[in-house]
């Protein structure tokens, strides 16, 4: 990941703005990482077993446009699964 002017890196969500101190923001900021990493594994191992579930993902994710538009493909994809 890359770093922003401001030292965040990019593709984390916002740390409170309550949260002054350096050393705890990087810490929150890399548990958050660490974290989105853990759900990136766990829907990876989700799908290779639900097959209905990898066939919804298929239609949703990495998609450019409407999301929700999406949605209704991956519901239309997980019945023919």
């Amino acid at each position: 990941m890359s770093m922003t002017k401001s030292g965040r890196t990019r593709g984390t969500l916002r740390i409170a703005k309550s949260v002054v101190d350096p050393e705890a923001r990087a810490i929150m900021e890399n548990a958050q990482q660490e974290e989105f990493k853990h759900f990136a594994m766990d829907l990876e191992f989700l799908s290779r077993r639900t097959p209905k579930w990898r066939a919804a993902l298929q239609a949703i994710l990495f998609q450019n446009g409407d999301i929700g538009g999406h949605g209704e493909g991956g519901e239309k994809a997980e019945e023919k699964a």
